[in-house]
């Protein structure tokens, strides 16, 4: 073979190998069978013909001044072979090739394995064919009849075609072009390595399900395989979805040659949610035959500054036409090389005996359940296009695989929470979610009309236990517990209660809710356990206490010790002075304490009083007091002596002695006690912040603070023996929780001082001085406590922001048992929990609490499939009143239909353990067309860092570090896309803290250190420079410009690299211009493999 400079596709799939740890990632294994017993000779012949017909199977790739060139490689051979995954895994030397290589099977097939540089999915047609007429022949003992081979296309005539073409493919790509997003997957997560081990779901269609599909749609097959795959990404919440095409562009010289006769070009659908489904297959049509116009031409030389090596988009598709294989022969023409390079990679082979589908997966990144529940989605999509080409696409339903199994075989034994699909035939279209166990004749009816089961029993996935449970006469099936039915497909309504059953009976169950207005589709919501508890306020709840346990200690700040009795009389007393100062029910009384039993007692009094209470921390700023003060319309501040605020009447904290006279002494029993039916009022009011900079005010009922109250009594079984440690700001509403739970359930609350909240060695001393049980403090908190060496035996709740698993690493061995809390203040301090075990492979904020709804939507509130990430929503009977006299937004982030629910603004998907946290809506970013999500860049630095945070400043990443590791950018650039890639690193000594103890992004200093042109005064780094500004013939490339904003690509990498190889002797892998794009990087990387040598 002469000394041949590669084709252009060639060239992308070598460049692409020089990246590649797995070798097999380009490897094309495939599989013939001779009828009858193999004649291993005859077929040694056949082969031998093969590489000389086609001398590229038997090629070698070398290089000269970093351009490769085909050259005569080693010969081929049939060997013997036994594991065919040995065989396909094995790696190609490209330097001493060949290309291919043949191995014949125990089980008489031959497994031929061919790397990608010297064939594409034309070829292995082209080969079989060849192939077959050869060993026949030689069986025979004749000469084949094989077809004449066109002269083949000549690299300079490629060169000018693509160059003809180029200007169009430019004129299309202007405008057009933008990297792929992120890609959404159930379940999936990225990986730090672009190609990894894999894994396949293989099955088969009948050729009916896509030829009816198309002929329904009026587009052909293919048409028809890209519009449902485009549809499906649309249905998971993929705004722009993209896949990777491999088109043909095979040209007439290149008749019966293997070859590289493709080109991978991503391809972008139209905006489709209102289309119907035929209309968006149309457009689909129309959009790909404009990609045929252009499909010439690689992207990178239409698109300056495509960063090759990596895939063009996170899903690729792959479509092939098969015709029936030669006489004499089976072929299994896709076989699977055990390497994932994309998300998901979709292999279809449609021939005469059925649609064959492999979709290929890195296990690393998303799990086969969650691959097999793409296949069930997609599957199901052609099922409903093919019955109503007219379907909207956002109406489209994902069934999962489930559908067809009872509920018993789906969910029995299961845990929290299952992902189920019912099947058709519900009545009036709706879906039902998983419910609790229902035994009985009339129950076990119901089950069987509802989905067609005849199951004597429904289970609910279970939290730490078995399915619940049911007693008591069901009296209607819109009251069983089940989630029901979206209306009209666009929210969730949640209905349901048990009709006497006891509240224990569902403790604990997290039910998933299914719902369509087409039966059989699978939703992300959740559902804590339904509970009736008393319709009381919390004071009535504290006044229990009183009656129960009068002597038992209620609080303890410093030296004061109060026991519930003594604390129900000072509190009797200032609700006097609030009466005299004329406060009434229904007034808002603020109040300013410092760290000590007056505030607990102001707030009894507030509520004594028929008042409810805002909390003002006089650490905050004057004027943002002052602010909220005035908004609240509070005309009474409750405060230590000395406080005072303009606007109001200030009633004094200070101790009422026993004998003083006012319109209220003695205990809560008398005037003022709260009374059954004060559920509905108004507890309290927090202020939280603002976008517009300005607090808001959320206003809180009482019926939402028992519940949160009851439900943590349940999940934490608190009692008498109880002792908190409240070491939150009373402005911040999880103190709430410290406070109130020991106190309506017999405990008591161990206040930590001014100046011991911030204070991890005294905070240590007194949790062990007073014996204490349960801690709450938000992740800063506990790294201040871990670092003073805390080691508690009790139980410990975060939240108030994201825990990183770091943290919870290293939290959790100290501490006996580790709940992570979440829940917006307009929810009421918490909605779900999750228990942290001890080393935490993640982190969760898991299931509801009692009473508690949670769904996963979409922008136009459609619920999401599981395993998909969307906004999360909250219904329940945590719900705030609204925003205090801001009626405007209390109705956009309340919504009313069709059931009431809290827009929370945070991002979560369900997994199968529960919600999975992923950031703010608002922490999600848009940067150079790149959608970022902060808070994976900042999880991914908290590897090797105490705290991270991640910002955005003049259009560049800025990452905020505690604790600095070392190479953090290195890091990185292993674990995300270069754009993800912040372009510097601040070290802090700490984080800048809010008052209630969360990060302070606001107050993060700003980086104004500009990058410097690279001075001649080091090498490597001098002659790296050099070597780029020759390169890229430009000169002042600053030493953190990266080369793929600069239009580097694939020949300028090989070029680099052979020129650093030619002056230090050192390789630079090709991978490290992807981890390090940069001088500093490049150099930086001579200077490691220079001193290994």
């Amino acid at each position: 073979m002469e000394h041949v400079r590669i084709s252009v596709p060639q060239r992308g799939i070598w460049f692409n190998e020089q990246l590649s740890d797995l070798g097999a990632v380009h490897h094309m294994p495939f599989a013939v069978r001779f009828a009858g017993p193999v004649d291993v000779p005859a077929l040694g012949r056949a082969c031998a013909r093969m590489v000389d017909r086609h001398p590229l199977l038997r090629a070698a790739v070398r290089q000269s001044d970093g351009v490769p060139y085909l050259v005569e490689g080693a010969p081929v051979r049939v060997e013997l072979g036994s594991d065919p995954r040995t065989e396909i895994l094995r790696p190609f030397d490209l330097e001493k090739g060949p290309l291919a290589r043949f191995s014949l099977l125990e089980d008489g097939r031959l497994l031929v394995i061919v790397h990608h540089l010297a064939f594409d999915g034309q070829s292995t047609d082209i080969f079989v064919a060849d192939l077959a007429a050869c060993y026949r022949a030689e069986t025979a003992g004749f000469a084949p009849e094989l077809a004449e081979l066109g002269p083949g296309e000549h690299p300079e005539v490629e060169a000018a075609r693509i160059a003809a073409g180029t200007p169009a493919a430019r004129a299309y790509w202007s405008g057009r072009w933008a990297e792929p997003d992120e890609v959404v997957l159930p379940g999936f997560e990225r990986s730090g390595q672009e190609v990894q081990p894999g894994d396949a779901v293989e099955f088969r269609l009948p050729s009916s399900v896509l030829e009816n599909a198309a002929a329904r749609l009026g587009v052909t097959r293919f048409e028809t395989v890209v519009a449902s795959v485009h549809a499906l990404l649309r249905r998971y919440g993929n705004h722009r979805p993209v896949t990777a095409l491999d088109l043909g562009v095979r040209p007439a010289e290149a008749r019966g040659r293997i070859g590289v006769y493709v080109n991978e070009l991503p391809f972008a659908s139209e905006p489709a949610r209102e289309m119907g489904f035929a209309e968006f297959a149309r457009s689909v049509r129309a959009g790909l035959r404009e990609l045929y116009q252009v499909r010439e031409v690689p992207l990178s030389r239409a698109v300056s500054g495509v960063r090759p090596g990596v895939s063009l988009a996170p899903v690729s598709l792959t479509y092939r036409r098969r015709i029936a294989p030669p006489p004499g022969t089976t072929v299994d023409w896709v076989l699977f090389n055990h390497t994932a390079r994309n998300a998901l990679r979709i292999h279809l082979v449609d021939g005469p005996d059925g649609l064959g589908v492999m979709l290929q997966f890195a296990p690393g990144s998303i799990a086969r359940t969650d691959v097999e529940r793409i296949a069930s989605h997609w599957q199901s999509i052609l099922t409903q296009i093919t019955k109503n080409p007219d379907i909207r696409v956002r109406e489209l339903v994902l069934s999962d695989r489930l559908a067809g199994e009872s509920f018993t075989e789906a969910v029995v034994g299961g845990s929290a929470p299952v992902n189920l699909a019912v099947g058709g035939g519900v009545a009036g279209g709706s879906a039902f979610a998983i419910v609790p166990a229902v035994e009985g004749g009339s129950k076990s009816a119901i089950v069987a009309e509802v989905v067609g089961s005849s199951a004597s029993a429904i289970a609910g996935g279970v939290v730490g236990g078995s399915a619940p449970t049911v007693e008591g006469a069901v009296e209607d099936v819109s009251k069983l517990a089940v989630v029901s039915a979206v209306e009209s497909g666009s929210a969730l309504a949640l209905e349901g209660a048990v009709v006497g059953g006891p509240p224990s009976a569902m403790a604990g169950a997290a039910m998933v809710a299914t719902a369509s207005a087409v039966a059989g589709g699978s939703v992300s919501a959740m559902t804590g356990a339904v509970v009736e508890y008393p319709q009381v306020g919390a004071l009535e709840l504290f006044l229990e206490q009183v009656a129960a346990t009068p002597d038992a200690v209620a609080v303890v700040s410093g030296d004061v010790r109060l026991s519930y009795v003594d604390l129900d009389r000072l509190a009797g007393r200032l609700a006097g002075r609030l009466r005299d100062a004329g406060v009434e029910a229904g007034d808002l009384v603020a109040l300013a304490a410092g760290r000590s039993e007056r505030m607990v007692a102001g707030v009894l009094a507030c509520w004594k009083a028929g008042a409810a209470y805002l909390p003002l921390d006089p650490a905050y700023p004057a004027e943002r007091l002052d602010y909220i003060l005035a908004d609240s319309g509070a005309k009474v501040l409750l405060a230590d002596p000395g406080t005072w605020l303009a606007g109001a009447t200030v009633v004094p904290l200070a101790d009422v002695p026993d004998d003083e006279s006012t319109s209220a002494q003695g205990s809560g029993s008398g005037s003022g006690s709260a009374e059954r039916g004060s559920a509905g009022v108004l507890a309290y009011v927090i202020y939280t912040s603002g976008s517009t900079g300005r607090p808001k005010g959320v206003e809180i009922e009482h019926r939402a603070l028992v519940n949160l109250l009851l439900s943590m009594r349940d999940e934490l079984r608190a009692g008498s023996g109880d002792v908190w440690l409240a070491v939150t700001s009373w402005s911040f509403d999880i103190s709430a929780l410290e406070l109130w739970l020991p106190l309506v359930t017999g405990g008591s609350v161990v206040i930590a001082g001014e100046g011991e909240t911030a204070d991890g060695d005294a905070l240590t001393r007194l949790a062990g001085r007073h014996a204490v049980t349960h801690v709450q403090a938000t992740p800063s908190t506990w790294r201040m406590l871990l670092d003073a060496g805390f080691r508690f035996d009790g139980t410990v709740l975060t939240g108030g922001e994201a825990l990183p698993l770091p943290l919870a690493a290293r939290l959790r061995p100290r501490v006996g048992r580790l709940l992570n809390m979440y829940g917006p203040t307009e929810t009421t301090i918490w909605s779900t929990l999750a228990e942290i075990p001890l080393n935490p492979e993640h982190v969760r904020i898991g299931r509801p609490i009692a009473n508690t709804q949670v769904f996963v939507l979409d922008d136009d509130l459609d619920p999401v499939p599981a395993g998909i990430p969307g906004e999360l929503y909250i219904a329940g009977a945590g719900l705030a009143r609204g925003y205090l006299n801001r009626p405007e937004l209390t109705a956009e982030r309340f919504r009313s239909e069709p059931v009431r629910m809290y827009r929370t603004g945070d991002r979560v998907r369900l997994r199968g353990d529960g919600l999975e946290f992923l950031g703010r809506t608002d922490n999600q970013v848009k940067l150079r067309g790149h959608r970022i999500e902060l808070g994976e860049i900042e999880a991914c630095l908290l590897a090797h860092v105490k705290e991270a945070a991640v910002v955005v400043q003049d259009e560049e990443l800025i990452a905020y570090t505690v604790g600095g590791g070392p190479d953090l950018r290195r890091h990185l650039a292993r674990q995300v896309p270069a754009y993800m890639v912040p372009a510097a690193f601040v070290e802090l000594g700490s984080m800048p803290l809010t008052p209630n103890g969360k990060l302070d992004r606001a107050a993060l200093p700003r980086h104004d250190e500009p990058a410097a042109a690279v001075s001649a005064s080091e090498s490597p780094l001098e002659a790296v420079a050099e070597i780029w500004a020759d390169v890229f013939g430009m000169e002042g490339i600053g030493p953190e410009e990266s080369l793929f904003d600069l239009g580097g690509h694939s020949l300028t990498i090989a070029q680099i690299a052979a020129r650093i190889r030619d002056r230090f002797d050192v390789d630079v892998p090709f991978y490290t211009f992807f981890d390090t794009p940069t001088i500093t990087g490049i150099a930086a990387a001579i200077g490691e493999r220079g001193d290994r040598t």
